[in-house]
């Protein structure tokens, strides 16, 4: 598949990574031969700059304790009910544990190298941390909310008939009549709402929400709802709603005081990802990279990839 520096990048790890990205990036369903091209070639690259980056550990002396692999394998197999069951599903997926260990130990090689590379000795000052708030002032929003009520009427899902649909919506529909005529809609909720004690007890408060945080239709629900106004029943795949809105609230600035500590993170964040940027290109610049499979040889940039992204699943 692929040479960097006379180390081979076999076809077998191409596709697990190109799997990999395909569940990153949530594609459902059939794709589409071209587009599993696409994938194989951002896989490439992202197992080409690994290997380099695993030759620059090597040579500049990085080490990883046998402490330090047996913590990322003990954080590995905490994701199974027990030991017995990792070493099981390791074996069932064909993987050795020292061929395990042995990844893990690049893998954080790699990681450490990276994180050299990017600690930069440039501090990131306040007069840069406010110049970039002061240029970017529009994305220092907090977005437009509203103070939230619901009814929650639950329809099971075994069972399901339009007969039961119905039923749901007519009891919604009765409800909504009778706040308004004048019923408190807290009293709607102790009776008929689906939601646990605790909010019943406060009276069906969602609390604040942010546009787009709900679900589509219980988002476009909300937004077209007045303020102090009750929704019409909206059918979700979990069952029926009512939406109370007690009152909006507008988008505002974030003051500087309130940003400039992620501000900073996030400028700091920046500064390592080129630093890493800049060494991986510095890296292949030098490397002999022998790309074997033709329709792989020509793939579009990708992006850099720590080595915990890259770490192989049993």
């Amino acid at each position: 598949m692929c040479r960097v520096n006379g180390a081979e990048v076999r076809r077998s790890d191409v596709e697990t990574e190109a799997r990999a990205i395909r569940a990153r990036v949530s594609f459902h369903g059939d794709v589409d031969e071209a587009r599993q091209q696409a994938f194989r070639r951002r896989a490439l690259q992202n197992l080409i700059n690994a290997e380099l980056a695993y030759q620059a550990a090597r040579a500049r002396g990085v080490e990883v304790s046998d402490e330090e692999v047996e913590q990322a394998l003990r954080a590995r197999s905490a994701k199974y009910p027990d030991r017995d069951a990792f070493e099981e599903q390791l074996r069932s997926a064909g993987i050795e544990r020292e061929d395990l260990e042995a990844d893990l130990r690049r893998d954080r090689m790699i990681l450490k190298i990276r994180r050299h590379i990017g600690r930069s000795e440039r501090e990131i000052g306040e007069q840069e941390v406010r110049r970039h708030y002061d240029e970017n002032r529009l994305r220092f929003q907090e977005p437009r909310s509203a103070v939230v009520r619901r009814i929650f009427v639950r329809v099971p899902p075994l069972g399901r008939s339009p007969e039961v649909w119905q039923a749901a919506l007519d009891e919604m529909t009765a409800a909504r009549a009778r706040i308004e005529a004048g019923e408190p809609f807290e009293l709607l909720v102790d009776q008929i709402s689906d939601v646990p004690e605790a909010e019943k007890q406060n009276g069906g408060l969602l609390g604040t929400v942010s546009a787009g945080r709900l679900e589509p239709a219980l988002d476009a629900a909300l937004w077209s709802t007045p303020e102090g106004g009750v929704s019409d029943p909206i059918r979700t795949f979990k069952g029926i709603y009512l939406l109370k809105v007690d009152r909006f609230v507008a988008s505002r600035p974030i003051p500087y005081e309130q940003a400039r500590k992620q501000l900073r993170a996030n400028l700091e964040e920046e500064l390592s990802r080129q630093l890493v940027e800049d060494w991986l290109a510095s890296l292949r610049a030098d490397a002999e990279i022998e790309i074997l499979d033709a329709s792989l040889a020509s793939p579009p940039p990708a992006p850099t990839r720590s080595a915990e992204e890259a770490e192989p699943q049993p």
